[in-house]
Parts: structure tokens; sequence; C-alpha cells
């Protein structure tokens, strides 16, 4: 009886691990200021010292306090248009130039591969979701 109940759970956990990877696929990372900071913008943007270190690019500092750096912050590149928009990634130029190219900015990283959809979609997700300070 002990082998058949043992077996029976096992089989449970077994179809429960695989339905949650088959059918709703990996989980959503987190999309807050701080994972994306520790994440993505600390790998792929300030680490390659464009986005960080004493001299930024276009004075956005993406290691140290990026919040300041980009919210609310006219783009250097694209007058007229804010860096993040809170609420509003499709008039972000964060998230756009990550995308491709967006008016006089080139895609996002300049250095190496695009970064991948599922991080592309956290900053946009952080961004829709308000773009607090978090």
């Amino acid at each position: 009886m002990r082998a058949m109940l043992a077996a029976a759970a096992s089989a449970i956990v077994v179809s429960m691990i695989a339905s949650s990877s088959c059918v709703g696929g990996a989980p959503e990372l987190p999309a807050t200021l701080s994972s994306i900071h520790d994440d993505v913008f600390h790998v792929s943007c300030s680490a390659s010292v464009c986005h960080g270190g004493a001299g930024p690019a276009d004075g956005m500092n993406l290691d140290v306090d990026p919040f300041k750096s980009i919210v609310n912050v006219d783009s250097f590149d694209n007058p007229g248009e804010k860096r993040v928009v809170p609420g509003d990634s499709e008039h972000s130029v964060l998230y756009l130039v990550l995308l491709g190219p967006h008016g006089a900015t080139q895609r996002m990283p300049q250095v190496g591969d695009p970064l991948p959809p599922d991080e592309i979609d956290r900053i946009k997700r952080w961004i829709d979701a308000g773009a607090q300070n978090n």
C-alpha cells in the first residue's frame, strides 16, 4: 500500500512539474528596477563601460542609481523624447532602442548580441507598471 501511495505521489509531482513548464513555460522574471539592474543593466550595459564608470555615454549611468538617469529624463539623441516614460513603454526610448534603431539612436546594446526577448519584455513590464524605483 505504501509503495502504491509513493508511486501515486511521485506521479502527481512529476505531472505538476511537467504541466507548469509545458503550459506556462518558465516563470516570468521579476520586473523591478533592482532586479533589472542586477540581471540586465549591470551585465549588458554598465559592465561594458558604455553606461557605467566615470564617463557614461550620454550621461546615462545604469550602474549607479539608474532611476535618476533614465526615468523622466530627456533623451540625449532624440530631442523631445524621454528615456523612460512611466506607464508608457511605447514612448520610452530605452525600450524602443532595445528593439532596434530608434530616431538618432542605434540598437542597444551596440556591443554584442541584442538582449534576449524575455529581458526586453521584463523592461517593458517594468515601464508599463509605472517604472517604480523598486
